[in-house]
């Protein structure tokens, strides 16, 4: 008896193209989460406020440790679907760091004085 499933694997003639497309992805996205930390530290030190250091060791270990969990270090593009789950969560990864600069930026909104 044969079943006409569908092929989960990724073949095809642009098959390594798609695969070497996806780690590059993941890799731009671990100096995207670093840059993005680094703009929130900086952002931080410009403000001035009392609790600089505490914020800033949160936002240093909140970068670090999405690098640290980042699926590029155990995640490959050659996993049968052409690393797109690789992909996928690098996009996430890079959302999620996107939060400490905003709420940085949000802070500083709120707080602003009206001239």
């Amino acid at each position: 008896m044969v079943h006409n499933l569908p092929i989960l694997a990724c073949s095809g003639p642009r098959a390594w193209e798609a695969i070497m497309e996806s780690v590059r992805i993941g890799r731009y996205s671990v100096g995207f989460i670093a840059s993005v930390t680094i703009i929130a530290v900086v952002l931080h030190l410009s403000a001035r406020t009392a609790a600089w250091l505490h914020m800033i060791a949160l936002y240093c270990l909140f970068g670090t440790t999405l690098i640290a969990l980042h699926p590029v270090w155990t995640d490959s593009g050659t996993s049968g679907d052409c690393g797109f789950a690789l992909r996928d969560s690098s996009y996430m990864f890079g959302a999620i760091a996107l939060c400490p600069p905003l709420l940085e930026l949000f802070l500083r909104l709120r707080n602003r004085q009206p001239a």
